[in-house]
């Protein structure tokens, strides 16, 4: 389970429960649309929206990525995530092309073209 809530003065999700390394975190439900911008997540070529995903950070070094399996779209921890622990995913494991690029905050790496 995930909740949202505001930390450093943007909103991100948090996990309420605590999630093994492998298993799976959130089980999408993607509202597909046809341009990208900076609240789509980008699937097989595909851009959709997703009540939860919105609020998903990038980190460079993140716990959790996102995996197409069959007609459905999962979040899965790639390490161990504790209650409280903020959800973050790498962007450009996704992003084709970021809509609105920007310099991280975890290692100043730019995120799309900037």
């Amino acid at each position: 389970m995930l909740n949202i809530r505001q930390h450093n003065n943007e909103w991100s999700c948090f996990a309420e429960t605590p999630t093994r390394e492998g298993k799976r975190v959130y089980m999408f439900n993607p509202t597909y649309v046809p341009i990208r911008d900076k609240y789509t997540i980008e699937v097989n070529g595909k851009h959709f929206m997703d009540d939860m995903g919105k609020f998903l950070n990038h980190s460079c070094k993140p716990n959790s990525r996102i995996v197409s399996e069959d007609r459905f779209i999962f979040l899965y921890a790639i390490t161990d995530i504790d209650i409280g622990d903020e959800v973050t995913f790498d962007y450009n494991s996704t992003e084709s092309n970021i809509s609105n690029p920007f310099v991280c905050n975890c290692c100043g790496n730019s995120i799309g073209d900037i």
